[in-house]
C-alpha cells in the first residue's frame, strides 16, 4: 500500500510539473480527458480488463502499463499478470502541452493455500474467520481419531499456521458440516454422527470452548437416519440447526429443524416437507430475529427436485414458502440474507443453463419474490455450493466445476455484481476430482475458500482438506 500512494505522489507531482505547455499556455486549449475507466476495476491474475477512455482537443494519447499509443478516444483489453494494485497512466498531448489521468486496478490471487489430513479421506465443509484474525475448518477424517471417521475441528491463526486440532466421536461415522464460533468465544459445530444417539444416525450438536475443549454434545432424532446440516446461534444465546431427518414426518425425508436453548438442550423443534424427499441444507439467522431456510424438495415445484426457500418467525412458524426451478433436478445449498432484506441463494440447475447442470443463482426479495435468476457454467456439470454478499455489494459464489480447470472436477470461484452479472471467474485443483465447500469474506477483496483435493498415492485416491486464502 505503501507503494502505491508513493507512485501516486511522483505521478501527481509529475503532473504539477510537467503539465500546461509553459506560462503562454491557454489552459482551454488543453486536452480534455472526458473519462478514463477499467471494467472491472477489480479482478483475479491472469484475467482480462476492460480500459475504455475518451480524449478530446488532443494530437496523441498513450497509456502505460504495456498499452502504448492509443486513439484519442476507445477501449482495449488487458490481461492482468500481477497481483496487487496495479497504476494505469493515461497521457494526452498536444502543441498546449499535456494532461494525465490515472486509475489503478486490483489484482486478487492466491497468498497462501494449505492442505490438512493424513494418508485416508478427510474432508472439509465449513470455515469461518474467528475474533483473533484467524480461521476455524469442520469437516471430518477417517485419517484420525477414534471410528471410521471422526468430527475434524482445526483452529489456525491469521498465517494459517496450525494452533490446534480435535477429533470428536465414537468407534462409527461421525461428521462435521457446519461450524460458527460462538459470543463467548467458543465454536458450535453441528453434524451427524452414527456412534451415538437413537437411531441409524442422528444429528450431532458439540459446543467447545475456545480451546477447543468440549462444553457439552447433544444428539437430536429418532429410529433412521437423522443429519445436521448448518447451524448458526441465536440472538437468545440458542442454536438453530437444519438438516434431514427420514425418523419424523411426511415423507421419505424431510427437512429438519431444530432450536435449542445456550446448553442444548430443544426448546422446539418442526419438519419440513411433503411425500417425498425433502433436505434442509443451509440456515441463517434473520434480522427480525426469524430464520431463512433452503435446500431441495421433491414434494413441491415443477421438476424432480426443486430449490426451496422458507421464512420462519423466531418461533419457527411458517410466513412464506417458494421454490425454484423448471422440470429438471434443481437445488439449494445456500443462503444469505441481503443488505436490502432480501435472500441470495446458490446451488444448482438441471433445468436451465449451457451444460448437464450449472450454477445458479436466485435473488429475491423480503418476501421471497424473485428479482433475478442467473446460471453459471459450461457444458458440463457445474455446481454452486457456498455463496456470500461482499462489501462491494455483488456476491462471491464458491462450487465445482466439471466444465473448466485441469481435472474432472476442480474449485469453481465466481466473483459477480450485484445483478448477477459475472465479473471473473477462476478455478482451482490438480487433475483428479476437487470441491469448493464454503467461501468468506474476511476482508476488503480478501476471502477464504474451504474444500477438498483428491490425492493419488500410489495407485490409492484420498481426499485432503484445502483451504486457500485470496487476496
Amino acid at each position: 500500500m505503501r507503494k502505491y500512494f508513493l507512485i501516486l505522489s511522483i505521478v501527481f507531482c509529475f503532473m504539477l510539473t510537467c503539465c500546461g505547455g509553459g506560462e503562454d499556455a491557454d489552459p482551454s486549449l488543453l486536452p480534455v480527458i472526458d473519462s478514463f475507466t477499467a471494467t472491472p476495476n477489480i479482478t483475479y491474475l491472469g484475467k482480462s480488463v476492460t480500459l475504455s477512455w475518451s480524449v478530446t482537443n488532443a494530437d496523441s494519447v498513450a497509456i502505460d502499463h504495456n498499452v502504448g499509443s492509443v486513439s484519442v478516444s476507445g477501449s482495449t483489453s488487458v490481461t492482468m499478470n500481477t497481483r496487487g494494485v496495479n497504476i494505469f497512466i493515461l497521457t494526452a498531448t498536444n502543441s498546449e502541452g499535456t494532461q494525465m489521468d490515472v486509475l489503478d486496478v486490483t489484482v486478487l490471487g492466491v497468498v497462501w493455500s494449505i492442505e490438512f489430513g493424513g494418508d485416508d479421506e478427510d474432508e472439509g465443509n465449513s470455515v469461518q474467520q474467528t475474533s483473533d484474525g484467524g480461521y476455524i475448518i469442520a469437516g471430518l477424517t477417517n485419517s484420525f481419531g477414534n471410528g471410521l471417521s471422526d468430527v475434524y475441528l482445526i483452529k489456525l491463526d491469521y498465517t494459517g499456521a496450525t494452533e490446534w486440532i480435535k477429533t470428536f466421536g465414537g468407534d462409527d461415522e461421525d461428521e462435521g458440516n457446519s461450524v460458527q464460533q460462538t459470543s463467548d468465544g467458543g465454536y458450535i459445530i453441528a453434524g451427524f454422527t452414527n456412534s451415538f444417539g437413537n437411531g441409524l444416525s442422528d444429528v450431532y450438536l458439540i459446543k467447545l470452548d475456545y480451546t477447543g475443549a468440549t462444553e457439552w454434545t447433544k444428539t437430536f432424532g429418532g429410529a433412521g437416519d437423522d443429519i445436521g446440516m448448518s447451524v448458526q446461534q441465536t440472538s437468545d444465546e440458542g442454536y438453530i440447526v437444519v438438516g434431514s431427518s427420514d425418523s419424523f414426518g411426511n415423507g421419505t425425508k424431510d427437512a429438519y429443524l431444530i432450536k435449542t436453548d445456550s446448553s442444548g438442550n430443544e426448546e422446539w423443534s418442526g419438519i419440513i416437507g411433503g411425500t417425498d424427499n425433502d433436505i434442509g441444507l443451509s440456515v441463517q439467522v434473520t434480522s427480525d430475529e426469524g430464520y431463512i431456510i433452503t435446500g431441495v424438495t421433491g414434494s413441491y415445484g415443477l421438476g424432480s427436485g426443486d430449490v426451496f426457500l422458507i421464512k420462519l418467525d423466531s418461533l419457527g412458524d411458517e410466513e412464506w414458502f417458494e421454490t425454484f426451478g423448471g422440470t429438471s433436478e434443481d437445488m439449494g445449498f445456500s443462503v444469505q440474507q441481503t443488505s436490502d432484506g432480501g435472500f441470495i441463494v446458490t446451488g444448482y440447475t438441471a433445468s436451465s443453463g449451457n451444460g448437464a447442470s450449472d450454477v445458479y443463482v436466485i435473488k429475491t426479495d423480503s418476501t421471497g419474490s424473485e428479482e433475478w435468476t442467473n446460471t453459471y457454467g459450461g457444458s458440463d456439470e457445474d455446481e454452486g455450493h457456498s455463496i456470500q454478499q461482499t462489501s462491494d455489494g455483488g456476491y462471491i459464489i464458491v462450487g465445482t466445476t466439471d466444465s473448466f480447470g485441469a481435472g474432472s472436477g476442480d474449485i469453481y470461484l465466481i466473483k459477480i455484481d450485484s445483478s448477477g452479472n459475472q465479473l471473473w471467474a477462476t478455478t482451482f485443483g490438480q487433475s483428479d476430482e476437487d470441491e469448493g465447500n464454503f467461501v468468506k469474506e474476511t476482508g476488503n477483496h480478501e476471502f477464504i475458500i474451504i474444500g477438498s483435493i483428491t490425492l493419488v498415492n500410489q495407485g490409492y485416491t484420498d481426499w485432503n482438506i484445502v483451504l486457500i486464502k485470496i487476496s
